[in-house]
């Protein structure tokens, strides 16, 4: 993701909080391999495609998991659980 490439992943656990639907990428149902085939065939013959959920999924990778959104966020759930050292 970070890569800047297209993702096709199973519709499963926390996936669909990291690849969006038609945005950044593909999600197909688990073993669908019909829907899987048809997915990545569309990305292999669509390069403009590709392009352009790589990018999007970079950017968003780059802005919703940066290393300090993800501080910020860990330090948010420390405050609120009391368990954050204040030193």
């Amino acid at each position: 993701m970070a890569l800047g490439k297209p993702i096709v992943a199973t519709n499963d656990g926390g996936t669909p909080e990291l690849v969006l639907e038609g945005q950044t990428g593909f999600l197909v149902p688990s073993r669908d391999a019909g829907v899987l085939t048809d997915r990545v065939l569309k990305l292999l013959n669509n390069a403009e495609l590709a392009n352009e959920f790589g990018m999007e999924e970079r950017r968003r990778i780059e802005t919703a998991f940066s290393l300090d959104t993800m501080t910020n966020v860990y330090r948010g759930l420390a405050d609120r659980s009391g368990t954050r050292d204040m030193s």
